[in-house]
């Protein structure tokens, strides 16, 4: 190691412009977006809700009992397939909104 170099590491805020406008107008988006994202991601309500009532009916954690499968297999399943939806969600909404970003509409 080069002791004559130093690491610094911290946190630093993205420059914003000065403009009263333009910050009125960036705080508003923000919000938005606050507000959306929590709100899109609760339209995934139904698919969860599809599967446990999919899962109560087919009983399917009694059938995996029966067969001799571990519960721990299927719990592992369960947060990987929701954990992909959630992903591939979430990677989704960035590209749509990247999108419309061509649009080239404006107010």
């Amino acid at each position: 190691m080069d002791p004559t170099v130093t690491l610094l590491s911290g946190t630093q805020y993205m420059p914003q412009s000065t403009s009263d406008s333009d910050s009125f107008i960036n705080g508003i988006i923000n919000l938005a977006g606050a507000s959306l994202y929590p709100l899109s991601l609760s339209l995934l309500l139904p698919v969860f809700m599809y599967s446990i009532v999919l899962e109560k009916e087919e009983r399917l954690i009694e059938m995996m009992k029966m067969n001799g499968m571990k519960i721990i297999n299927y719990w592992t399943v369960i947060y990987n397939h929701i954990r992909s939806i959630i992903s591939s969600f979430s990677l989704c909404m960035p590209s749509q909104l990247l999108f419309l970003s061509f649009l080239d509409i404006s107010f």
